[in-house]
Formats: C-alpha cells, structure tokens, sequence
C-alpha cells in the first residue's frame, strides 16, 4: 500500500511538471488554442479582453554608405637620363591695345582686333639712289650716296652729278658741260600707309665745274672761247619716291644748279657773264 502511494505521488509530480512546462511561453503565438501569454504563463483571456496580434518588430537592415577607395594616379618612376616633363602651363592671352591713331612705324589695333605690326618706311638708311634724266645742258647721270633719314629731316652725304651735250639755253654757246660734287639736306613728307609715300624738297651746297664753249672768230682770230665756273653751286631737289618694298624705292622729279661766279682763264669777251643754270628731270631707284 505504501508502494503503491508512492508511485502515484511520483506519476502527479511528473504531470504537474508536464503542465507547468507546457505552459511557459514567450508570447502569444507560443499558446495553444485561444490561449494567451500572461507573465510567461498561457491563460484563457479574461471576458471583455481583446486579442491582441503578435507584435513582431520589423527588422530594418543599417544603411551603410559605400565605401569609395580615393583614385590616385600611378606612380611611374622616371626613366634614367631623361628629365621629367615640366607640367603645361597655360599661355596667357595676347594683350589688346585699344583703338587708336595708327602711328607710323608702331604696333597698334583698331577696335575689337588683335594689334597688328605695321611696315614703316620711315627713317630707314638709304645705300645708294641712281638717276638718268635730261635738261638745259644735255643728258644727266646724278648719283646720291649714304642717305641718313629720319622722320623730318633726311642728310644725302654725297652727291655726284655730271652731263652735258647742249647749250643749256643759251644760242650764243654751241655745247655745255658739267661735273659737280657736293651735299643735301632735305625736309621729306610721308604719305600712306606706313609712309609708302614721301616727298622731298631739298637743298645743298656743290663744287666742281660748269662750262659752256663755242668756236668763233674774233678779231681775226678763230678760236675756242668758253666761259666757265668752279663753284660752289646752289643744289636744289624735289621729288616723289615711293616705297615698293622696305628698302627699294623708284624716284623721279627735279634737280637743279645755280651758278653764282665765274672763272674765266680764256674767257669769252664779254664782262660778268655766268654760265646758265642747269635744270633737269630725272628718274631712277633708290635702295
């Protein structure tokens, strides 16, 4: 009888842990049936309770901004022998003058362009300048060498001039010559663009000879008179060149001499006679 008590105490025991086991829950949905979760138990809810759903907490990912490695340029090591390129450095821009009076010679821009170089034809030396022409006294051949110029003011350093082959106006002569050395200076007006245009008037100082001769009998006596003079003469010249390139130019205009005095070792018989003034046109280069 005592067994048999025992054994049956043990079976309750067992049941009572069974249930008690089979009651604990976490929430809701680990009840059976219309069961409900209080305090860890599952118990049948109260009249005018309602039921409550499972509240699962939604599980919401972490937003984790991306990771971007930083992108650096390759490392190339320098070849030996070889200096490494210095970086490109933009060129600055061409400066702009603004609009003005182009001046001759200089660089300068009209409104909205680029400035431009002008050729001047200005104040250049000037080598050698040759001329042929023809006038009073016959043919000419004049020769202007080592020409200084500048903007108002030009300096021909040497000046040779010779012709001859008529009377130069007077019918009392057969023939006239003339050969003469000298120096001019000059005022020149630039004309056009870069002073392609110029005009000169100059005036100079000469010596040499200026003779006319004619072969007449006087007093019996048939000879060569002639009437002569040494200088110095008065030079004159006016003048068109114009400018084909820097330094090539064509000439033409006047040259002239005035004589002032006579020298007369076998003159012609007659007092205070002057050989006649020379005028000439002529035409030529200069470079």
């Amino acid at each position: 009888m005592q067994k048999a008590t025992c054994s049956i105490s043990l079976a309750l025991a067992a049941f009572l842990g069974f249930l008690s086991s089979a009651a604990a829950c976490d929430n809701d949905a680990d009840c059976k049936g219309d069961r409900i979760c209080r305090n860890s138990e599952c118990v049948f809810p109260q009249p005018n309770e309602p039921t409550v759903a499972p509240t699962i907490a939604p599980t919401i990912a972490p937003t984790v901004a991306p990771t971007v490695a930083p992108t650096v340029a390759p490392m190339i090591a320098p070849t030996p022998g070889i200096a490494p390129a210095a970086p490109a450095v933009p060129a600055p821009a061409a400066a702009v003058k603004p609009a003005e009076e182009p001046v001759l010679g200089d660089t300068y821009a009209m409104a909205g362009e680029p400035a431009v170089a002008e050729v001047s034809y200005v104040g250049n030396f000037e080598w050698v300048s040759a001329r042929l022409g023809g006038g009073s006294y016959g043919a000419l051949l004049s020769v202007s060498a080592f020409t200084l110029r500048w903007r108002w003011f030009y300096w021909s350093i040497l000046n040779i001039a010779g012709g001859g082959g008529v009377n130069g106006g007077n019918d009392k002569f057969d023939m006239g010559y003339f050969g003469k050395a000298g120096t001019r200076v000059g005022l020149p007006i630039h004309l056009g663009q870069g002073g392609r245009h110029e005009i000169r008037g100059g005036v100079g100082i000469s010596g040499g000879i200026v003779q006319l001769e004619v072969y007449r009998t006087w007093w019996q006596e048939s000879k060569m008179w002639y009437c002569t003079s040494h200088g110095p003469f008065l030079d004159v010249e006016l003048m068109y060149q114009f400018h084909i390139f820097r330094h090539f130019s064509i000439v033409a205009g006047y040259e002239g001499t005035f004589v002032f005095t006579e020298a007369n070792d076998n003159g012609y018989p007659q007092d205070n006679w002057l050989p006649q003034n020379i005028h000439s046109a002529f035409i030529g280069i200069a470079i």
